[in-house]
């Protein structure tokens, strides 16, 4: 606990004054975050005595975050633009892979794991890109909803690829059953949490906020938070996909 608390300080002692530096020259606060940690990692200085624990602190951060975006969002916005969002979430999807799997044919890859690696290249950081979308105050532009839902498009194929791409590693063999499987799987799981999360959570919030108590709702929600980041990485998705859909 001492050690964690060490690595902490020294963490937010390095953060703060890189983040106001980034700041002044009005580059993201995401990007001095990143610096602060190649700086003080075990690829820098090596400041940090155990990176595993920041690491676990870091990921109930990004579950806090993006329960907070989730609560921002107006889910009928994303509604009104699914057309938008599934087209551009499959052409970005479809055409960064592309892009990769080019790229890594060209540098001598096989084409299995040229395909792997192009498909890998295709993902990007939904904490990243959200936090930097609410620092610009963007989260409610067209621009924002749709980049939005390109992530959730992305975290939604996380499932299927996680399939295939031991399978193009390895030997190539991809059923498409497996695939279409893994894929109506995933999109099960989202709908369930969703659903689930709009019957239950306003009803539990309901109930306890009439008992008049500030820390059982407090507990409450942190309960709602934690379980369903829990629930949505044991059902093969990820952590902040599980707390973005609760925060909706």
């Amino acid at each position: 606990m001492v050690q964690t608390l060490q690595d902490l300080t020294i963490l937010l002692l390095v953060s703060l004054p890189i983040n106001i530096l980034f700041h002044r020259v009005k580059l993201p606060s995401i990007m001095g975050f990143l610096v602060a940690g190649m700086l003080i990692g075990p690829h820098g200085l090596e400041l940090i005595g155990d990176p595993q624990s920041v690491e676990n602190l870091s990921e109930i951060g990004v579950i806090l975050l993006l329960f907070l975006i989730g609560l921002e969002f107006s889910l009928s916005h994303m509604v009104k633009n699914w057309a938008a969002i599934l087209v551009s979430g499959g052409l970005q999807l479809g055409l960064t892979a592309g892009a990769g799997y080019g790229i890594c044919l060209w540098l001598g890859f096989p084409p299995n794991q040229a395909l792997a690696l192009g498909l890998l290249a295709a993902l990007s950081s939904t904490a990243v890109v959200m936090k930097m979308i609410t620092d610009r105050v963007e989260i409610d532009t067209l621009h924002g909803r749709v980049c939005i839902g390109i992530l959730l498009f992305q975290d939604v194929c996380v499932v299927p690829m996680m399939l295939v791409i031991p399978l193009l590693v390895h030997s190539g063999d991809i059923s498409a059953l497996d695939f279409g499987i893994a894929m109506i799987k995933s999109l099960a799981a989202v709908a369930a949490i969703f659903f689930l999360s709009r019957l239950l959570v306003p009803r539990a919030l309901g109930a306890i906020a009439r008992l008049g108590s500030k820390e059982h709702l407090t507990l409450l929600v942190i309960l709602i938070i934690m379980g369903t980041g829990w629930v949505s990485h044991n059902l093969g998705l990820t952590l902040a996909m599980g707390a973005f859909i609760a925060g909706l």
